[in-house]
């Protein structure tokens, strides 16, 4: 069973992102677990699916930087750069650089959570999106140096999406 009042001080008190892993391990928890028991709405924010697609077209828009982490039982593949366009092909929705494409079918979405994690930079946000099986598909931060906080475009970007 879990020690809600001991994993919340925990997520409150990070340092780093990197951490994060270590507190799910700490408390034998899935992410999917975690942002279920999220000290409250600040840290695990539900919103709506489709504001996924929407909020990648607007940091096309933007050019807002984005580091995008996806996983599966053979390899990670991550990209940290500027999306440069986007498309559609059916229930797939696609993002592409020159030397990044990233393809996720949106059927399969089955809940998303702009999460927060605070660190010694400050606030970090990504967006988490969740399979039928409770998995993580992907997740998509602003692109920074380890140090350095998030960009107030990213931020402000999040806070509009926000149900």
């Amino acid at each position: 069973e879990i020690n809600l009042q001991e994993f919340h001080s925990d997520w409150k008190n990070l340092d780093a992102i990197d951490d994060f892993q270590k507190i799910l391990k700490k408390h034998n928890l899935t992410r999917w677990q975690a942002v279920h028991n999220a000290p409250d709405d600040f840290f695990a924010a539900k919103i709506k699916n489709r504001k996924v697609v929407n909020l990648l077209e607007e940091t096309i828009e933007a050019e807002i930087p984005v580091r995008i982490y996806t996983e599966n039982s053979c390899c990670i593949q991550s990209y940290h750069g500027e999306i440069e366009n986007s498309s559609w092909h059916g229930s797939w929705f696609n993002v592409f650089a020159p030397d990044f494409g990233f393809h996720f079918d949106s059927s399969k979405v089955i809940e998303s959570r702009i999460v927060r994690k605070p660190t010694n930079a400050g606030i970090i946000s990504s967006i988490e999106c969740f399979d039928g099986n409770d998995e993580m598909m992907f997740e998509i931060f602003c692109d920074r140096e380890k140090d350095d906080p998030e960009l107030n475009e990213w931020r402000a970007l999040l806070n509009q999406f926000e149900d």
